[in-house]
């Protein structure tokens, strides 16, 4: 695929940018896998402009001296992970902030509350792990360009498992009403679940379920790139990983409250890097 970014036809605003130059680099990315989990991010960020490239046209925009690019993705693992990789490759940011809903799987868990995801699975793939080793087939387990073992989880980046821990501390800074957790999530392309995966995915404790982390996570360890994945819990599912008819649904209450906790990863990032540099 040629990623080469182009202009804006001239009625459209826009910029002219060459892939490789130091125009293009941005130093965050906000993403998430459809549009109405960006609504509130992209209502408190400046407006900014579109840059235009022949896989679609990108917001980016400055906020407090960092350039920042905020785009939707599209739902489930082979968007997610094609769309990073294209970004990473046409903008170079240095962090990706995934902003999303979940379905909870824990009964610790409430609509509205916030998951902060520490690791992630694919549900799918679980099974494969101990079926090949001791086969044939063993060899597939080891990734054939990085030649490293294929994880079973993957995990937020160790420095912002830190910042995490950081930010936890200074409790002040963060929305009195939203419960925070941090811990596991399980990522499928099934909705809302794999009901015959379902007791296996519950033996493994995650806190809730979506179709992006694993990838966002996989990705990111691909790409030596940094990614961190934040959940707003809009529905709970019951024991059998049906969709729990007697919760409600909350999609942009659950979305406001998982951007309110990135906006202010963000601020704690940048704080940090200039404090760095």
């Amino acid at each position: 695929m040629n990623l080469r970014c182009q202009k804006f036809p001239q009625q459209k605003r826009g910029r002219t940018m060459i892939l490789g130059s130091t125009q293009n680099k941005v130093d965050f990315a906000i993403i998430s896998a459809i549009p109405v989990e960006l609504d509130y991010i992209n209502s408190i960020l400046p407006e900014g402009e579109k840059v235009r490239t022949e896989i679609g046209d990108f917001k980016i925009c400055d906020y407090n001296g960092n350039k920042v690019l905020v785009s939707p993705l599209g739902m489930g693992t082979t968007n997610a992970a094609a769309m990073m990789a294209s970004i990473k490759f046409l903008f170079a940011p240095d962090y990706f902030l995934f902003a999303g809903t979940a379905g909870g799987i824990n009964s610790c868990l409430n609509v509205g509350d916030v998951v902060i995801a520490a690791s992630a699975f694919e549900a799918e793939i679980q099974g494969a792990f101990p079926i090949l080793r001791g086969t044939a087939f063993e060899g597939a387990l080891i990734h054939p360009i990085k030649e490293m073992p294929l994880q079973e989880h993957y995990l937020m980046d160790f420095g912002l498992t830190d910042l995490i821990a950081d930010l936890a501390l200074e409790s002040t800074n963060l929305p009195k009403n939203i419960q925070i957790h941090r811990g596991i999530i399980v990522t499928t392309n099934t909705f809302p679940s794999p009901s015959s995966l379902f007791k296996q995915i519950q033996a493994q404790k995650p806190l809730a379920l979506d179709m992006e982390t694993s990838a966002i996570y996989q990705t990111a360890w691909l790409l030596n790139t940094k990614a961190i994945v934040v959940r707003g819990i809009s529905n709970m599912l019951d024991a059998k990983g049906n969709e729990d008819k007697t919760q409600k649904t909350d999609v942009a209450g659950s979305s406001k409250n998982a951007g309110k906790i990135l906006l202010c990863i963000l601020d704690k990032l940048i704080k940090q890097i200039t404090v760095d540099s």
